[in-house]
């Protein structure tokens, strides 16, 4: 997957249910649901951390669960959100 500032956490969290133990380690806690319409950037932003270093982590994870699941019929990573 390429991830992208602007993907919704919510659509990482439906896809990716490893990513919420990664954002917790930055602080990022998913506690209503007011907090999964933010994108990733505003995430950041709210919590002045460095996106880069957390799309690091995201993306292992990402990466990842890509090859455990076989939800990716070609395997490559190339899940996109439906937006």
């Amino acid at each position: 997957m390429a991830l992208r500032p602007n993907v919704m956490l919510i659509d990482l969290l439906n896809n990716y249910p490893g990513v919420e133990e990664v954002l917790g380690w930055y602080g990022i806690e998913l506690d209503d649901d007011a907090d999964l319409t933010l994108t990733l950037a505003e995430a950041c932003g709210e919590h002045s951390l460095d996106i880069e270093d957390v799309m690091v982590d995201l993306e292992a994870v990402l990466d990842s669960d890509d090859d455990d699941d076989g939800d990716d019929d070609d395997d490559d990573g190339d899940w996109e959100p439906e937006w």
